[in-house]
């Protein structure tokens, strides 16, 4: 730690005792100013961020010369905007992200990288230990800050291509709210008022009640009422009708703040959203995005780095373990000790990896040298070594101060084993008074994903159980079509010699009975044949290759050359791409297309078939326009189904399965099919197919 000036004592520019270990070892920088904007005093973290030595700033302002502070947007500010001076101007907290460019020859290059910065003033207390009055100047304010630049980066960029790609980034939505002492909700509530609409009029004293669902008034209500008797930890689930008039599901946590005297002084309340975690796939994404956010909130956590630190750890869901460079508890909040458990005071001091996660999930030994916890408190005590080789399972960040790792257990005091994923981040050693260097340590965030692992399990049996079924179905149609076509020639051709022999022989009935069964038979014989090759199709592993449409669309030409000429169709194309496909099925795709553009034409109008096609976000996106008699709205998925048909056999032939051929076509080689119509006035075919790699340099740019 570096040495305070000799005017700082107990209102020195930094804490003491543990906290005073926290901050010097927070991978977050801490710098000290006073009220004419000097630098006081910065944590080693600080100095690591903006390259510089304390001996470069201490004393120093940050008014424009050297360094150049902008807004998030790029504006450069002024010595009086940065978040230091607003916070000894207005004596509240001020928050901010900023661009810093601390060398002179980048002036005028825009930020050399941004900083998310909390200006916190501290306010001088008299010698009887009470503040000295509302209207008393800061005395110095604590700017705690991190490096951003790449989160920074990439929410520019998420900004720049949100309406282009119309990304939907699934985050845990949560509201933060108060409530007085004896449990009434008062003053401004932006959060609560933005997620349900009230007014302030509305949602004041328990007037919040009417927002939630009428089946969870009555136990919310009795839950929130005692935990306000006892003071103690609230924790529900319950409904909440949105602004929207939407119903929501929300896990809701609130605890109660108490003062230095044990005295209650607020409640702090937590609506966190659920909804998405009803379903399986929900509940496996959701998991990473909310480990991720615990992250992030643990350390705008400490903007407070007294008063907050220990409501941080009492608070936090997941468990929080900080290890001294040894291995060592130095800090455990209440939830890893339930997860573990074990109490709290009996994880303080005891050495992790031989307690908790000195074995495999078999049983074998867990060599302490391949843990990533212990890989990464050998790197945070020597920051200068090669990083480690990772597991499978594990990820690091850029930085090499994170690594999440995944598939492994802890063990509790029990001996039950307990499926994890955590996150260890690198605390960097730091400088003692006497010059030495005094070993980093790391902080641990782990959850119990029991429950993720058991819905992956569900889901993916499953799946292999719909596959399964799947495979059956499709035998089952391939054989049953294929046995039908014994019986079904042996009756064609009795019908045809019963025809050649006794046709004009017997009355007009007979041969009109005679005329039905041939027809009949026909239909049979070309429905068994659809049904052959839809139940082909998949059947076997397809092999891909470069397919030009422009030789496929010349084959369906000459196929139907004959019908084109006896309705006096026009079949148009211009400029397909290249896809990667099998030819034959493509060919019997878009010929089914032709096909039913022929057939359901308007009566007196000349068919117009159009095929355009271009390259479209990698994959080649056609469209095949009729002129025909369209479809209505809520038969145009329908359409797609098996035996599916919109007209009586008298009126349009056809067995019901080319649309449902054209769509296990287009699945099989990995693409998309859907359609677009209007009764009387068309069908547009869509197709989505894969592009073949030669063709992506004609994709257009937007």
């Amino acid at each position: 730690m570096v040495e305070r000036p000799p005017d700082q004592s107990r209102t020195g520019a930094l804490t003491s005792g543990g906290a005073e270990w926290l901050i010097q070892h927070l991978p977050m920088g801490v710098i000290v100013q006073d009220a004419q904007g000097r630098i006081l005093e910065a944590n080693p973290a600080a100095l690591s961020i903006l390259g510089l030595r304390l001996g470069d700033i201490q004393g120093q302002t940050t008014r424009p010369r050297t360094w150049t502070l902008t807004d998030a947007h790029g504006a450069e500010l002024g010595f009086a905007q940065q978040p230091a001076m607003r916070a000894f101007a207005s004596g509240e907290v001020v928050t901010a992200v900023l661009g810093l460019n601390t060398r002179p020859d980048r002036v005028g290059q825009g930020p050399e990288r941004w900083l998310s910065v909390t200006a916190l003033p501290q306010i001088p207390d008299d010698p009887g230990g009470q503040t000295t009055g509302a209207d008393t100047a800061p005395a110095r304010v604590y700017s705690v800050f991190e490096d951003v630049t790449a989160s920074h980066a990439m929410w520019l960029e998420f900004q720049r291509s949100e309406e282009r790609y119309r990304a939907l980034v699934v985050a845990t939505s949560q509201y933060v709210w108060t409530n007085s002492p004896d449990g009434q909700m008062d003053g401004d509530q932006p959060d609560w008022a933005a997620l349900t609409g009230q007014t302030r009029a509305q949602y004041r004293g328990y007037g919040w009640a009417e927002a939630l669902h009428p089946e969870d008034r009555a136990y919310t209500i009795a839950a929130w009422e005692a935990a306000v008797t006892a003071r103690s930890r609230f924790e529900t689930e319950h409904r909440v009708k949105t602004a929207s008039g939407e119903y929501r599901s929300f896990s809701v946590r609130a605890i109660p703040l108490l003062g230095a005297r044990n005295e209650l002084l607020e409640w702090i309340g937590l609506h966190t959203d659920v909804t998405p975690l009803r379903t399986a796939e929900a509940a496996l994404k959701a998991m990473n995005v909310a480990l991720e956010a615990q992250v992030t909130e643990r350390g705008h956590a400490y903007a407070d780095l007294a008063g907050f630190n220990s409501r941080l750890l009492s608070s936090a869901g997941e468990g929080i373990l900080g290890l001294d460079s040894r291995g060592r508890a130095v800090f455990v909040n209440p939830a890893a000790a339930t997860l573990l458990g074990y109490t709290v005071q009996e994880l303080e001091g005891q050495p992790m990896h031989a307690l908790i996660h000195a074995r495999h999930a078999d049983g074998t030994p867990y060599p302490e040298t391949d843990c990533p916890i212990s890989q990464m408190l050998r790197q945070a005590a020597s920051p200068a070594t090669e990083p480690l080789e990772l597991q499978s399972s594990e990820l690091q960040s850029p930085d090499l101060q994170s690594r999440r790792v995944e598939g492994e257990v802890f063990w509790r005091k029990d001996g039950a084993a307990i499926p994890v994923e955590y996150v260890v981040t690198a605390l960097p050693g730091s400088r003692t008074g006497s010059g030495g260097e005094e070993g980093g340590g790391v902080v641990l965030l782990f959850q119990d994903v029991t429950a993720a692992q058991q819905a992956r399990a569900s889901l993916e049996r499953a799946i292999t159980e719909l596959e399964r079924s799947n495979r059956e179905l499709e035998q089952f149609a391939y054989v049953s079509s294929h046995d039908l076509q014994e019986p079904l020639r042996t009756v064609g051709s009795y019908a045809d010699l019963l025809s050649r022999r006794y046709q004009g022989k017997l009355d007009p009935r007979a041969d009109q009975y005679l005329n039905f069964m041939q027809d009949a038979v026909a239909r049979m014989r070309q429905l068994i044949n659809d049904l052959l090759s839809f139940s082909r199709i998949g059947k076997t592993e397809l092999v891909l290759r470069p397919v030009p449409l422009e030789d496929v669309m010349q084959e369906v030409r000459a196929s139907f050359a004959a019908a084109l000429s006896e309705h006096a169709a026009e079949l148009s194309w211009q400029d397909l791409p290249v896809v990667q496909g099998n030819a034959v099925q493509l060919g019997q795709l878009m010929g089914n297309l032709v096909s039913n553009a022929l057939k359901f034409r308007r009566p007196d109008v000349p068919p117009r078939i159009d095929v355009q096609g271009h390259p479209e976000g990698g994959a080649a996106h056609l469209t095949v326009s009729d002129n025909g008699i369209g479809i209505d709205p809520e038969y145009q998925e329908r359409v797609f189904g098996l035996f599916q048909r919109l007209h009586r056999r008298e009126e349009y032939e056809g067995t019901g399965l080319g649309l449902a051929i054209c769509r296990k076509i287009v699945q099989a080689q990995g693409g998309e099919i859907w359609l677009e119509s209007e009764p009387g006035a068309g069908t547009v075919v869509h197709l989505r197919l894969p592009l073949d790699r030669s063709q992506e340099q004609r994709e257009p740019r937007t």
